[in-house]
């Protein structure tokens, strides 16, 4: 590994742009330290949008070179056993260790002068992606959530959907949002417009709580 790294020497790799954008938000929420998206300027950790996981991977062993703290997010799409494995994997051929199991919090580990932090959305244990996760951000109250559910399991169940069924998640959601005051607000939005909730939301906690651990806490400068 170099022993040059470079001024922002803190990163987080997402697979895409509504993960980019949900994630800042979501620092910006709860004020985590993150690096303003517009002038690249200040912050303790950057976010990268690595254009699909495919993209994400290979550009893990190229970060560590780079990087004091890295982390990953990715979708667990049918088997967050198997994308874990996927991760775990990249990081065995660089000399990296790390836990079998994935914890439910996010993993979090320091090795060889790196610390790598990994979750897996929504939860880290189940399948699902992105939108699983904006989904438990839905006060549990609304009325909207139950017609998007009904409307959108009316048309699977006479087939006339054209998305894969994997795909489920991401309709239900954009259901929901076409249906806001501003229809189809981005995810990101969604939550600095209020419309998501992720005040006391236990999943929501958990994830803010491995961004700090991750990025933020036992730092004496900032990167």
């Amino acid at each position: 590994m170099s022993d040059i790294k470079e001024h922002s020497s803190a990163r987080l790799l997402v697979e895409g742009n509504d993960d980019f954008h949900v994630v800042h938000n979501l620092c910006s929420t709860f004020s985590v330290d993150v690096r303003n998206r517009e002038n690249k300027r200040g912050g303790q950790f950057s976010i990268k949008d690595c254009k699909g996981i495919t993209n994400l991977l290979p550009m893990i062993p190229i970060e560590l070179e780079l990087l004091d703290v890295i982390g990953i997010i990715i979708d667990a799409d049918n088997d967050s056993n198997t994308n874990w494995a996927a991760v775990r994997n990249v990081f065995k051929k660089e000399g990296y260790d790390l836990p079998e199991k994935l914890d439910s919090n996010g993993c979090i580990c320091e090795t060889k002068g790196n610390k790598i932090g990994v979750w897996i959305m929504p939860n880290n244990n189940e399948k699902g992606m992105l939108e699983n996760f904006i989904a438990m951000l839905i006060d549990e109250n609304d009325t909207l959530l139950p017609k998007a559910e009904q409307i959108v399991a009316e048309i699977e169940k006479e087939n006339l959907q054209k998305y894969k069924d994997t795909y489920h998640p991401k309709a239900l959601i954009y259901t929901w949002l076409a249906w806001q005051e501003s229809p189809g607000t981005p995810m990101g939005q969604a939550i600095t417009k209020k419309y998501l909730n992720p005040e006391n939301k236990e999943i929501c906690d958990r994830f803010v709580n491995w961004i700090n651990q991750l990025f933020i806490e036992n730092r004496d400068k900032p990167y």
